[in-house]
């Protein structure tokens, strides 16, 4: 491995030019590659694998209707009176109902201004005509029978009798008195539905919200999910909107289309931000630091190289740009930028460093010529390190989150391919270059280097009480809490959700939670049967005394049942046409007194195949349903669960939740959902993989680290800057009461993988002191690991800076969750730093002194001299 690895440094930097003109093209065809990235807004990239609850929740979102309108959620202008506003609203809705009309992109236009516009009313009436259309395939048994009894003769005579009574001798013959008991002079609807549980009483998605604002629903033709559709949408709205917006309303877009236009763009800005600071971070860092203006072009040349081909290649394979992948470019860039820093450091410093492990490297003859001191000397070592950092991020993707897995993915090709082009590109340029980085660098770390090594006990001393410290934060603190809900990883602010909320309810915005039923596919009726029986089980659940539900309303009643052969048996429309006839004339009534109930009564009564979702796709029940379905089977239905509290202000949510589940438990195919659900779920799922995680990672870093130095006491000491940083980090997240969650947890494998690439550097340059000590004539020192250690705490120190500006630039991302991560690596990178150079390099230089005197005491007694 080592003997390739020389071979192809060798090979670039014999041939520079090819080898360059090599990585143009390889950058080149992974910007192109690149550029077809696009930004993935799903929530279901970031919910769990494997998990019932994200699974429903997934399907929820896509093939249900809960929030598929693009919506306009109207405010008055300022200083103008609440009582306007609904009218206003309806106003604009009709010129944007004209003005786009031939809009092929829009599917319709209507207001919705709250109780005052009668909207609940009309979709009543939907129900009521959804109903009188399909009663047989609605009833049961016993409904059946009521039906056949309310159509006999004789019972149609006492219905029409005592409507005839009730109205007088003026308005017996027309019925034009009669009012609403025209439309149903039989009562059918009193008589097919149980007293007391009629559920045409009260909307089926829940109680009307007195607070919800003014709003305007423009329907969409295309999934939300579709980008370029869902931003062309906005625009053609926007612009609509400010063309016919007479009364200066003031508008909030919302909806799935909104949000998820809103989430690409943040995506995009975040992406743009993180790496314009992280860049910018870096070059105004080696300006400082380098004195030769060439270096650091070629330097950010190189890294680019690395992130185009990464993402290039990331692409290639289907990849898409979530919240957390977006900003992995500038993690990268700020970690990848570590190889070219050390590579500098060995090209500069092994120059100047002590003799001995000079002579020493120029005695290995198992390895071609060093060109261009110190490349190939560290090319073994930015392996190790390499590989420990991709082994950081290779644990994230075991968190079972599509998007972490993703981010692990794109951080393990950027580290692999920004590491190739330092180790083959980046030699070829400099030496092309006519010697850019022949320069020294202004930070000189000798002067630390003697403070520190002088007293090598002090600084070890302030490590320990640094290290107590934050055991003592572990032991007394509050301990590490999870977060349970989703509401971290959106943007803030963020207009369309806020304006969601609003709209929908606090309480259902906060953690209403959804139950999905899904029918067997075998069984017709099965749908109807287990929705029934979910409403039902959580009905009898809100009665309970401190139930964590307030109310329960599913499509249930209105679903149709599988029996076929029963749904119209007895029923003869002509039969009950003829008796209604003879029934009104008897009781004194003009022939054509209830021709509208006729056309009603026959629609009821002709046989009808059973209703699909087209049939109610008018109807309130339409959110409760999928859009669409094979064959004209409904496959499955949601039930709307309304807290007693707010989901945030549960006491103890899991037991909220189990209490739901223990509910639902008898019902065959009922899912509890929703994001408060799946947020739980995760909080739970966090809890129980991040020690796995971590102890993945540790074992896999030690396991690598026992290859690379097969030596317990080296790989032990590697350890120690990444456990102390690890450390520091679970003290940050219980100093500042954060609550992990899928993003943010990032941070504690990637500081174990990252933190033990300053161990091995350090490791590996005593390794190099160890072994030329054992030479008596190679002249080693106590002071020689001190002169050696210019060029490795050189780059410690730099590296160590671009990887906190890399994350550091994180804090400026509009996603709390992604904020965290930054914060959280940032502060795992400086505990690392600081155990690396404060406590590892003075324990190095102790057992260095320690060798030495060893060795002079055999030197000693092998000279008969008795030692001291």
């Amino acid at each position: 491995m080592r003997r390739l690895l020389d071979t192809c440094i060798h090979a670039a930097e014999a041939r520079p030019r090819g080898a360059v003109l090599v990585g143009v093209l390889v950058m080149l065809l992974g910007a192109g590659s690149a550029l077809t990235l696009r930004p993935g807004t799903a929530v279901e990239d970031m919910l769990p694998a494997a998990s019932p609850s994200a699974e429903a929740l997934g399907r929820v979102l896509q093939d249900f209707r809960l929030i598929d309108d693009l919506v306009l959620v109207v405010d008055p202008p300022a200083g103008a009176q609440e009582a306007d506003v609904a009218a206003q609203t309806r106003r604009l809705a009709d010129r944007l109902r004209v003005r786009l009309a031939g809009d092929r992109s829009i599917g319709g236009v209507r207001a919705s201004a709250g109780q005052a516009d009668g909207a609940g009313v009309a979709g009543m009436a939907q129900l009521h005509a959804y109903a009188a259309a399909y009663a047989p395939w609605l009833l049961d048994g016993a409904g059946r029978e009521r039906l056949r009894a309310a159509l006999e003769p004789a019972a149609m005579r006492a219905s029409l009798e005592r409507l005839r009574r009730s109205l007088g001798a003026a308005g017996s013959e027309s019925a034009a008195g009669a009012g609403p008991t025209a439309a149903d002079p039989l009562g059918l609807v009193a008589t097919l539905l149980d007293p007391g549980s009629d559920p045409l009483a009260a909307p089926p998605v829940g109680p009307a919200d007195a607070a919800a604002p003014p709003s305007i629903r423009i329907a969409a033709t295309r999934p939300a999910n579709d980008l370029p559709y869902a931003a062309s949408l906005l625009k053609t709205v926007t612009a609509a909107v400010a063309a016919e917006n007479d009364d200066q309303l003031e508008t909030t877009a919302t909806g799935a289309h909104a949000i998820a236009d809103f989430t690409a763009r943040s995506v995009r800005a975040d992406m743009v931000i993180s790496l314009a600071v992280t860049m910018a971070s870096l070059s105004l860092l080696f300006l400082l630091v380098y004195r030769s203006g060439r270096t650091l072009p070629l330097l950010l040349l190189t890294v680019n190289g690395g992130l185009v081909t990464a993402f290039g290649l990331y692409a290639a394979f289907g990849g898409s740009l979530s919240p957390v992948t977006a900003v992995c470019g500038a993690v990268l860039a700020g970690l990848g930028i570590d190889y070219g820093v050390h590579l500098l450091a060995a090209r500069r410093f092994d120059r100047d460093a002590a003799p001995p492990l000079v002579g020493q490297a120029a005695a290995d003859a198992s390895r071609p010529a060093p060109a261009a001191g110190g490349v190939m000397g560290i090319g073994p070592t930015l392996v190790a390190a390499c590989v420990t950092s991709c082994i950081g991020f290779a644990a994230v993707g075991l968190a079972g989150v599509r998007a972490l897995s993703e981010f692990a993915v794109l951080g393990v090709l950027g580290l692999v391919a920004t590491l190739a082009m330092t180790l083959l590109f980046l030699p070829a340029a400099l030496k092309l270059a006519g010697g850019a980085d022949a320069a020294r660098p202004r930070l000189d770390p000798q002067p630390l280097l003697r403070r520190l090594l002088r007293r090598p006990r002090v600084p070890l001393f302030a490590v320990s009480i640094g290290g107590g410290m934050v055991a003592a934060v572990l032991s007394t603190g509050g301990g590490v809490r999870f977060a349970s809900d989703l509401e971290a990883m959106h943007a803030r602010p963020n207009p369309p959700l806020e304006a969601q909320a609003r709209l929908t309810g606090a309480a259902e915005a906060s953690g209403g939670l959804l139950v999905l039923v899904e029918a067997d596919p075998l069984r017709p009726g099965s749908l109807r049967e287990r929705t029934l029986a979910a409403e039902a089980a959580l009905a009898r659940l809100a009665a309970e005394a401190g139930s964590p539900v307030a109310s329960v309303t599913g499509p249930g009643r209105f679903l149709p049942t599988g029996d076929a052969d029963a749904a119209y048996a007895g029923l003869d429309a002509d039969a009950a046409l003829a008796a209604l006839d003879a029934a009104a004339s008897e009781a004194g009534f003009a022939p054509n007194a209830f021709a509208g109930f006729r056309e009603t009564l026959r629609t009821l009564l002709t046989p009808a195949p059973p209703p699909g979702p087209e049939a109610l796709a008018s109807t309130p029940l339409a959110r409760l349903l999928p859009r669409s379905s094979a064959a004209g089977a409904i496959p499955a239905a949601l039930v709307v669960v309304r807290l007693a509290r707010p989901w945030e202000l549960l006491a103890d949510r899991a037991a909220a939740l189990d209490r739901v589940r223990a509910a639902l438990a008898p019902v065959r195919g009922a899912t509890a959902t929703g994001l408060a659900v799946v947020g739980a779920d995760m909080q739970a799922r966090i809890a129980e993989v991040l020690p796995r995680l971590l102890a993945i990672a540790g074992l896999a870093v030690v396991l690598w680290l026992a290859v690379v130095f097969r030596n317990p006491w080296d790989v032990f000491l590697a350890l120690g800057p990444a456990a102390l940083g690890l450390a520091a980090v679970l003290a940050a997240v219980v100093l500042t009461d954060t609550e992990l969650q899928a993003a943010n947890l990032i941070a504690l494998p990637l500081t174990l993988g990252l933190g033990v690439d300053d161990g091995i550097f350090l490791v590996h340059l005593a390794r190099k002191v160890r072994r030329a000590s054992e030479t008596p004539t190679a002249g080693v020192t106590a002071r020689t690991l001190e002169a050696a250690a210019a060029g490795p705490v050189h780059a410690i120190l730099i590296t160590s800076v671009t990887t906190i500006a890399a994350f550091g630039s994180l804090w400026f991302t509009r996603s709390p969750a992604i904020a965290s991560l930054g914060l959280l690596s940032a502060v795992g990178v400086t505990a690392c730093l600081a155990v690396s150079v404060l406590g590892l390099l003075p324990a190095l230089a102790i057992q260095q002194r320690w060798l030495v005197k060893r060795r002079e005491a055999r030197e000693q007694r092998s000279a008969g001299r008795p030692g001291r």
